[in-house]
C-alpha cells in the first residue's frame, strides 16, 4: 500500500483538477447562455431566420468541454472516494 502523504498528496491534485474543471464549467456555461441559438429554439419562439445560423451560435465546443468536465469528475470524485476508503483502512491499522 503506498505511503499516507502520497495518496494525500493524490487527492489534493485532484482537488486541483476539479477546481480548474469547475472553473471551466462556468467559462463554457457562460458562453452557452450568451451565444447558443437552436434551430429547435427558434422553432418553439415561431420566428423563421432568413439564413442559416451561423456555426459558432451551436457552441459545440463548450458542449464539448463540458462532456468532457463531466466525465473527469466522476472519475475523480471515484478515485478520491478509493483513496480516502485505502486511508481509512491504513488509519485503523495504525
Amino acid at each position: 500500500m503506498k505511503k499516507p502523504d502520497t495518496l494525500i498528496k493524490i487527492i489534493i491534485a485532484l482537488s486541483i483538477v476539479l477546481l480548474i474543471f469547475s472553473i471551466d464549467d462556468f467559462l463554457s456555461l457562460h458562453d452557452i447562455k450568451k451565444d447558443y441559438v437552436s434551430q429547435s429554439a427558434i422553432q418553439y419562439l415561431e420566428t423563421e431566420t432568413s439564413k442559416t445560423l451561423p456555426g459558432w451560435t451551436e457552441t459545440s465546443l463548450e458542449w464539448l468541454s463540458i462532456s468532457i468536465s463531466y466525465i473527469v469528475r466522476v472519475l475523480s470524485v471515484l478515485i478520491s472516494l478509493y483513496i480516502l476508503i485505502l486511508l481509512q483502512k491504513k488509519l485503523k491499522e495504525a
